[in-house]
């Protein structure tokens, strides 16, 4: 394992168990096709997704982590890439797995719906870090980007 490798791990790590959270939200319309289960998936999608886009670059705030991380003999652009990666992988795999639980469970999204829900995801991307930055907290990250 090479340096990269082990950067992009410790990336993906704090974010398993929230991704597994937003996934099983994701696909409760498929086990218990209920009203009020499908509401209880979308939240967990709109609150979820969000939540993993500022999460990457939480954590190192929350651990008081980025001033050591900027210090490393690394590229800033190639630590900026991999936090990037690690979170675009994340939040399109559970906005896909989200997707794919409401369509067979009779939730269809027309096409009009479905680009709404895809822009979201892509604004969702692009402005958690921003808003991360500014914040310099996960919940504060969060709360901005749904403003």
């Amino acid at each position: 394992m090479n340096a990269k490798t082990t950067r992009i791990l410790k990336e993906a790590r704090p974010l398993l168990r929230p991704w597994c959270a937003v996934a099983i939200a994701g696909v409760l319309p498929l086990f218990q096709p209920l009203h009020s289960i499908a509401d209880i998936s979308s939240i967990g999608f709109f609150l979820g997704i969000p939540l993993l886009a500022t999460l990457s670059l939480g954590n190192e705030f929350q651990h008081r982590t980025l001033s050591l991380l900027l210090t490393q003999p690394v590229d800033r652009m190639e630590i900026w890439g991999e936090k990037l990666s690690v979170t675009v992988v994340a939040v399109l795999s559970a906005a896909l797995v989200c997707f794919f639980g409401w369509r067979p469970a009779g939730l269809v999204l027309d096409p009009r719906e479905s680009v709404v829900a895809g822009a979201y995801v892509i604004a969702t991307i692009a402005a958690a870090t921003f808003w991360t930055l500014v914040a310099r907290s996960t919940l504060g990250g969060l709360v901005l980007n749904f403003l």
